[in-house]
């Protein structure tokens, strides 16, 4: 390689861990909440939100496995190539518990969802049926008619009342 495009590595290396720090002061709008029904899964995937993707995801009830890759992988392309040459980190979330992340760049996935909340969880004093478990993400985009409830039911998401 020429001086140049190692130059040019340099940069950008730099530039994505600039990027998956957590700024310093998150403006967060939304919240989006989603349950999960037993063994419940989610694929490998990055948010739409790329560099405002940073996420505080807070988990009530049954416990789930959480994966993630530890590299910036923003578009279908860098993620293939992140799953074969990475390790992937798991994660077990239980109820209570809550994960800070940059979703619009690292991909990340629901891994499995335990078929019932632990015996000494107090999500079991909670009517969640048929859902075992409640994910709240705090988002630093997503405040507008794009993520509200009629555009939600449209694309297939439940609403429980």
């Amino acid at each position: 390689p020429t001086a140049v495009s190692i130059a040019k590595i340099i940069e950008q290396g730099e530039e994505e861990e600039r990027r998956l720090r957590w700024p310093c002061r998150p403006d967060f709008k939304s919240v989006l909440a989603i349950g999960y029904k037993p063994q419940d899964s989610f694929r490998w995937h990055t948010d739409m939100a790329g560099d405002d993707g940073w996420v505080c995801s807070i988990s009530v009830g049954a416990t789930a496995i959480f994966e993630y890759l530890p590299l910036a992988a923003p578009s279908a392309l860098r993620r293939a190539r992140a799953l074969a040459d990475e390790e992937v980190i798991r994660v077990e979330v239980g109820s209570g518990d809550a994960i800070l992340f940059n979703g619009g760049l690292l991909p990340h996935r629901l891994a499995s969802v335990a078929p019932r909340p632990a015996a000494d969880s107090p999500s079991n004093d909670i009517h969640m049926a048929p859902y075992v478990r409640l994910n709240m993400q705090v988002r630093v985009y997503g405040a507008s008619d794009a993520f509200g409830l009629q555009t939600m039911l449209k694309k297939g998401y439940d609403y429980v009342n």
